[in-house]
């Protein structure tokens, strides 16, 4: 169970000895392990067991806005530093990376984007969470949304693109963070516009996730939030393809009661 404590307090999981405001099957996209089948507009593609491998998901960690805070700017910095060559274009990441980080420039620049307003040319309206420790201190890695799908979206990029920070990788938070994004869409915290044509077999929608066929670890991502295999595509300039995955938003998650997006933790 969980209890939701309001804008930008935390949403916590409590005991089933203990009150809470309405139930949660917090672990949905970890704990199914149902064959299921997605069906698209060309194709129905059935869905294999997941791996047991992540059967147990991190716990205690937060998906959540950044906060114009002391803290949330030293966490910021730190993850920068692990990113490296602020040069070094990073997915689900686009805000300036220079080493005199400034977080009241950075949630400006964000909730901007968000909004609408100041985006490159070719550019959506798209909102960026990013994924603490269980102390807050520390962030393990960032995913962004982005509310609709352009031409260049649906081949290369699709709903939504995340990266864990160097010395947090191979721990399943990648897994999580997508997750925890996932939720964050059904409850309505985040707004995306899905292709009705591409639903999984029990009508839920299916956001689009894509990844080079050469990145293991991002495949295994979408995979374990039961992504399907839906196309290969060529990617401009490169040799190597793109997958698109079609990922359904989760079941059984219910709607936010806060105006803001709510730290969310998993105990």
């Amino acid at each position: 169970r969980v209890r939701l404590l309001g804008p930008g307090a935390a949403l916590e999981r409590v005991t089933a000895s203990r009150q809470a405001s309405f139930p949660i099957r917090l672990l949905d996209s970890y704990l199914q392990r149902q064959p299921r089948e997605l069906t698209t507009a060309t194709t129905t593609v059935a869905a294999a067991p997941q791996s047991a491998s992540m059967a147990v998901p991190p716990v205690g960690y937060a998906l959540r806005r950044l906060a114009p805070t002391s803290a949330d700017e030293a966490a910021l910095a730190r993850f920068f530093a692990d990113l490296g060559d602020p040069d070094t274009p990073v997915a689900g990441l686009f805000c300036s990376r220079g080493p005199d980080v400034d977080v009241n420039a950075v949630v400006t620049e964000l909730a901007e984007w968000s909004q609408g307003n100041d985006l490159p040319d070719g550019w959506v309206p798209h909102d960026t969470l990013f994924l603490f420790t269980p102390d807050g201190s520390t962030i393990t890695a960032c995913v962004n949304l982005r509310r609709r799908l352009t031409p260049f979206l649906r081949v290369e990029g699709g709903h939504i693109g995340y990266t864990v920070s160097p010395s947090f990788r191979r721990q399943g938070l990648g897994t999580l963070c997508l997750a925890l994004a996932l939720e964050a869409v059904v409850r309505g915290e985040v707004e995306l516009e899905t292709d009705p044509a591409m639903t999984h077999d029990d009508g839920r929608r299916c956001v689009l996730v894509t990844a080079d066929t050469d990145n293991v670890g991002s495949r295994k991502i979408i995979e374990r939030n039961h992504g399907r295999l839906i196309a290969e595509q060529e990617k401009v300039g490169r040799a190597v393809k793109i997958c698109a995955y079609a990922v359904p938003l989760p079941a059984g998650v219910p709607e936010a009661t806060a105006t803001d997006l709510p730290i969310r933790t998993t105990t």
